[in-house]
């Protein structure tokens, strides 16, 4: 008699981005957005430059699926070999949202319904926020 195992996959993981003050765009790597395709963008075939000077290719786009608490936040981020994600403070403040900074925090409101929609604890000198990213390819059982 054959045994079948049956993998239960979360609708969400985990996620944790870094708000970045100095990040000309949304940047993550392909490899932390498990399931999302890099599509064709703008910025494709570009470069960021990293800190230490080192350019890094842009491979395309990747259209990320979030939640905050309860909130979902649709983002599209350019692909790169990064080792974290990152949110760009000026793309958030041009779509609608202020950040405040604390010495140990920071946190994203919309502008028009003063909602907070993202808090980023002080982490090893960094603002990281985390998020659910939502499994492209969940199915809830029955369709739903």
């Amino acid at each position: 008699m054959g045994t079948s195992i049956n993998v239960m996959q979360s609708e969400f993981t985990d996620l944790d981005i870094v708000l970045d003050s100095g990040a000309a765009d949304h940047v993550i790597s392909p490899t932390l957005a498990v399931g999302y395709d890099v599509q064709k963008g703008a910025g494709q075939g570009g470069h960021f430059v990293a800190a230490n000077g080192e350019a890094i290719a842009n491979q395309g786009e990747l259209r990320l699926e979030l939640k905050s608490g309860n909130t979902p936040i649709n983002s599209v981020f350019q692909a790169a070999d990064i080792t974290k994600p990152l949110w760009s403070v000026s793309k958030i403040c041009q779509a609608g949202y202020s950040v405040m900074f604390e010495k140990d925090q920071a946190v994203i409101y919309h502008v028009d319904t003063g909602a907070q929609v993202g808090n980023f604890p002080m982490k090893n000198g960094l603002y990281v926020g985390t998020f659910k990213l939502k499994n492209p390819a969940f199915q809830r059982p029955g369709g739903r």
